[in-house]
């Protein structure tokens, strides 16, 4: 911080400082190697392996390559120099391989174990797998002009981001409502500075700092003073897109460390007033809620839309930079009026406003430029703040009913930070939607892409025409299907079941309303898989699959996310999801689309509380998974024992005390990368392996060639299979 805060007689730069070396000599002095700058580390590409067996078969492909080159470089495959430069070559190459192999099993022995014992480092590893590795870029271009020198890059990189954080004028902005915007920024901070001279901007002791230093987060890059979260606690991004474009580029903020606890003390004194006037169609950025909550609004919207048998119309709109050109004076009127009111007002606007700002690429610091708009993504304050930019918006579109509703709630604008859907039943509150928002987007200067905006109409007539929207001069198409939050929405409601099925269970909340069609889609999509994992032929019964390894199908996983968004909704009477809750569970029969008619079917199919005795009187959110987990299990336990006793190739199999459990069979080969032994005894108990009875009813087979010490040793493996659960 440049500034000092109001009437304020300390040199808090120099303070700073002092305080900065005071950590520095705290980790010079406890650790080993400790650099308080961090030089730039050269890196091998790809994934490096290295070990004294490679380095020494590297040093003598060298000199065997040397003495090669010192005689002429002759390739003749007579020529014992050449061949022994081969050889050693083909050696170190060798090692190479072996040791990449090496840290790929350790990889994955460690994936297996620690998602047992260790579900961070589990999670850590297996983004580790599912992340693209991408060079750091060596070219860019900036205004049609080619950088290829890193100093030059640097400054590229400046003038950028310093662009981005100037205001640009636009004509389609609302000139005289921004002056009158500035006078009243001004009048504001007059009133308050005329406030008592003595009072505290924020009221802080030792368990305050304490709570703040507590919530930084570990592992973050340290600011430009060396100093990361850690030496407080312990004493001591590119898009998809061309790497060469910086607008590709999204710019983190690294704030100085001392200045994250500011800004979370900050945070945490006005966190009740902004909240008490957040609209509730924001889930964003909010406690207890997250993007499913959103999701929810919008289908149900959709699904009310099917059970009244009318047209559902869904615009999704894309805002331009949406964070990083938010416009200073606007965000502090807005927080003005949210009821921060008094100097912690003042705070605010020294931290956010021409803040010093420098860009950092390949460890080197271009120079000072101050950021004149935009929220710095990652600063703590900033998700807070910009939902203070947009809630005027949403709750303008309620206030004139512009959308939706079902009953008497107001679902017209479902929103998670900056992505805004509209929805509404009929096409003239839906253009009505845009023109408020085309006004809105005016007086906040905000530019909507209407190329990357989409408007879907859902449940309508074959042979439809396609409408046209406005947004101001602008048209957003019409299209087949949009995608909201990461979802795609498509017109005539079919899944996106394909491309779920690739990528697996990393979106598993966007299954949450798939037909039981679909949902045997995903099923036989799963068993197929589990089957190769475990050596199973096609034809293996099902309960065999999911019994070996203790899992469930994945319908179970469906059901159990939504029982938990169920219980989410249920326990915040003040969300809009619980009184929309409330009114589908009384209006809506087991006919309706409504995903509570599902919630409803599933808590009667594993004999569950009813929706409105957990909405009355909801219990603990540990009372309620040891509920799920144990009707759960039991439902399939007595499903899977029922299937067993009507499956004679399942005779062989014992189901544990607990069937959800991992089968012994399975337990200890899952622990390892290949699990070869396990097959056989697998094949065995379910009856795959041809037993002697079996071989001796095919006319085929001649008796008399065959030994009988096979026929002893698999008879008495065959008997011993109920025993399995002793031995293995």
């Amino acid at each position: 911080m440049n500034k000092a805060p109001v009437h304020c007689k300390f040199d808090i730069a120099l303070d700073v400082m002092h305080l900065t070396n005071v950590l520095h000599e705290a980790g010079t002095a406890s650790i080993p190697k400790y650099n308080a700058q961090k030089q730039n580390v050269t890196r091998t590409k790809g994934r490096g392996a290295w070990n004294y067996e490679i380095e020494k078969a590297s040093k003598a492909a060298k000199i065997a390559y040397h003495k090669w080159k010192t005689t002429g470089s002759q390739r003749n495959p007579n020529n014992q120099l050449y061949q022994d430069m081969k050889s050693k070559k083909k050696k170190f190459r060798q090692l190479q391989r072996q040791a990449q192999f090496r840290i790929r099993e350790t990889k994955y022995n460690n994936i297996m174990e620690s998602q047992e014992f260790n579900q961070k480092l589990f999670y850590k590893l297996i983004k580790e797998q599912r992340t693209t590795r991408h060079g750091e870029t060596d070219v860019i271009i900036v205004d049609d002009e080619i950088l290829d020198d890193d100093e030059k890059i640097l400054n590229g990189w400046k003038k950028h981001f310093e662009t981005l954080a100037t205001p640009m004028n636009n004509d389609e902005y609302d000139k005289d409502v921004q002056h009158l915007i500035n006078i009243d920024c001004l009048l504001i901070e007059e009133l308050i500075k005329g406030q008592q001279s003595k009072q505290l901007i924020l009221k802080v002791n030792d368990n305050v700092i304490r709570k703040a230093v507590h919530k930084l987060s570990n592992g973050k890059a340290p600011d430009h003073l060396g100093l990361t979260a850690e030496h407080l606690k312990y004493g001591v991004l590119k898009k998809d897109k061309d790497s060469k474009l910086p607008r590709n580029y999204r710019g983190i903020a690294v704030t100085p460390v001392l200045s994250k606890i500011l800004e979370t003390v900050l945070k945490d004194d006005t966190n009740d007033e902004l909240k008490a006037t957040q609209s509730r169609l924001q889930r964003g950025f909010t406690e207890e809620t997250s993007p499913v909550n959103a999701w929810l609004v919008v289908t149900e919207g959709i699904n009310e839309a099917c059970d009244q048998n009318i047209s559902a119309g869904v615009v999704t709109l894309d805002a331009e930079k949406a964070f990083d050109k938010l416009d200073h004076q606007i965000l502090l009127r807005k927080v003005f009026h949210s009821g921060i009111k008094d100097t912690r007002w003042l705070l605010i606007k020294l931290l956010q406003t021409e803040a010093n700002t420098k860009v950092k690429w390949k460890g080197n610091l271009s120079k000072i430029f101050q950021s004149r708009q935009g929220i710095r993504q990652g600063a703590k304050r900033s998700p807070t703040l910009y939902k203070r930019y947009n809630n005027q918006l949403l709750q303008t579109l309620q206030l004139h009913d512009a959308g939706a509703k079902i009953g008497t709630t107001f679902i017209g604008a479902p929103t998670v930070a900056d992505d805004i859907a509209l929805i509404a039943f009929n096409p003239i509150d839906l253009q009505c939607a845009l023109n408020i928002l085309n006004d809105s987007t005016k007086i906040d200067k905000i530019t909507i892409n209407s190329s990357k905006s989409d408007a879907v109409i859902f449940n309508t007539k074959k042979g439809r025409e396609p409408q046209e929207w406005k947004i101001g001069n602008e048209t957003i198409a019409e299209v087949q299907e949009t995608t909201h939050i990461g979802i795609v929405r498509n017109a005539n409601k079919k899944k996106d079941i394909e491309s779920r099925i690739e990528k697996g269970r990393r979106t598993m909340y966007a299954l949450l309303a798939y037909t039981q069609k679909e949902l045997n889609a995903l099923e036989i999509y799963e068993r197929k898989l589990l089957k190769q994992i475990q050596g199973l032929p096609d034809r293996c019964a099902n309960v065999a699959v999911y019994a070996l390894l203790g899992t469930t199908p994945i319908t179970v996983h469906i059901e159990r996310n939504s029982l938990t968004t169920f219980f989410n909704i249920a326990s915040h009477p003040e969300f809009i999801e619980h009184e929309i809750a409330r009114r589908q569970l009384a209006m809506k029969d087991e006919t309706s689309n409504s995903w509570f008619t599902h919630i409803r079917i599933i808590l009667q199919k594993y004999n569950l509380p009813t929706a409105f005795e957990i909405m009355n009187n909801p219990p603990s959110k540990t009372l309620w998974k040891k509920q799920i987990d144990s009707a759960i299990n039991k439902f399939w336990e007595e499903s899977w024992r029922d299937e067993i006793e009507q499956k004679k190739s399942l005779k062989y199999l014992n189901l544990q005390e607990l069937a959800t459990n991992i089968h012994t069979i399975s337990g200890k080969q899952l622990r390892t990368t290949s699990g070869t032994s396990q097959k056989p005894q697998s094949k065995l108990a379910f009856s795959q392996v041809p037993t002697r009875s079996k071989l001796i009813a095919k006319d085929s087979i001649n008796m008399q060639c065959l030994k009988p010490a096979f026929f002893v040793k698999l008879t008495l493996r065959t008997d011993a299979i109920s025993s399995l659960n002793a031995q293995y």
